[in-house]
């Protein structure tokens, strides 16, 4: 149970951040949770009061995790996030490039993948590694499929891609598709921006 209310701590702190989200009280509960399998899914309102289902993967003691956040309409955004609860050093950096690789090449890689950075108040934090929105649609047909997903990535110094976390898929699209019934979006047609 731990476990779970520490996810929902880090994800509501995404959205605090990532969605612009002025009141972290209005995000103090989810709608609705579910998990399957190595997969974990929430759905909440924004101050708008548009409703998102965040599904997730976590790595590493929640170090690591990978995150789908779809909107109305079906259109998603699926991005990397490295966290840091216990206060260690980053494996990534700022000036990194991501690929997102489906079952260790077998499948297609995506290296359209920006590097976002988070700072607050002129503290720069970690980066986000976010696909291109015009590739989240193949990106979710294809983790539909696939067995796994990695996070590569290349270094200014070292342009050869390295492994930062290989995540199961297992249990994705059994949540996805229950993402499509709760923020009422048509799985099967994933819009393309």
């Amino acid at each position: 149970m731990k476990t779970k209310n520490y996810l929902r701590l880090i994800l509501n702190c995404w959205l605090a951040n990532c969605l612009g989200l002025a009141a972290l009280p209005a995000l103090a509960a989810a709608e609705q949770t579910a998990s399957y399998k190595d997969w974990y899914m929430f759905s909440e309102r924004d101050a708008k009061g548009v409703k998102h289902c965040i599904l997730m993967a976590g790595g590493n003691g929640i170090k690591e995790a990978f995150f789908v956040d779809s909107y109305p309409g079906g259109y998603s955004t699926v991005f990397f996030e490295e966290f840091n609860p216990s206060g260690g050093k980053y494996v990534t950096t700022t000036t990194d490039e991501f690929i997102f690789q489906f079952d260790d090449g077998q499948q297609t890689s995506f290296d359209d993948v920006r590097t976002m950075i988070e700072s607050r108040k002129g503290q720069t934090y970690r980066p986000w590694a976010v696909l291109n929105e015009a590739s989240s649609a193949d990106a979710i047909n294809l983790m539909r499929s696939a067995t796994t997903v990695s996070v590569l990535r290349r270094t200014p110094a070292s342009r050869t891609p390295a492994l930062v976390y290989k995540f199961s898929l297992a249990g994705f699209t059994a949540l996805f598709l229950k993402a499509s019934e709760w923020c009422g979006f048509d799985a099967n047609r994933i819009p393309r921006k």
